[in-house]
């Protein structure tokens, strides 16, 4: 009995230690990652590269491809001296659609007389 009881509280044990070293998905967490702070000036620069990401083809459905995110990580720091991750661009990438979304609903609604 008490053999069992043992396995059980270090099976909770290593359940809870992987809870506090991993974030949302199974990626761990990085402590020393550093908050993406979007400013009027990053997001602008932003915008500018992932529009030249798309020209160049980069973005073949939703978002950028594996080069497009690479090109994107490699000319933001060059232009703001400020490193994000994949998932950060990611995460700014679909905000801004969003709002870009809703943008452009409330433009059509404007111009057919109901705002």
């Amino acid at each position: 009995m008490d053999s069992q009881q043992s396995l059980n509280e270090s099976s909770l044990n290593s359940n809870v230690k992987r809870f506090t070293v991993r974030g949302k998905g199974k990626k761990p967490i990085d402590p020393n990652k550093q908050k993406a702070s979007w400013d009027n000036h990053n997001h602008e620069v932003f915008v500018m590269i992932c529009l030249e990401e798309m020209q160049q083809g980069n973005k073949p459905g939703q978002t950028l491809n594996r080069m497009g995110y690479m090109n994107l990580a490699r000319n933001f720091f060059e232009q703001t001296h400020v490193r994000y991750e994949r998932d950060q661009f990611k995460n700014h990438w679909d905000v801004t659609r969003k709002d870009w979304q809703t943008w452009k609903a409330l433009q059509k609604r404007n111009r057919a007389g109901l705002g």
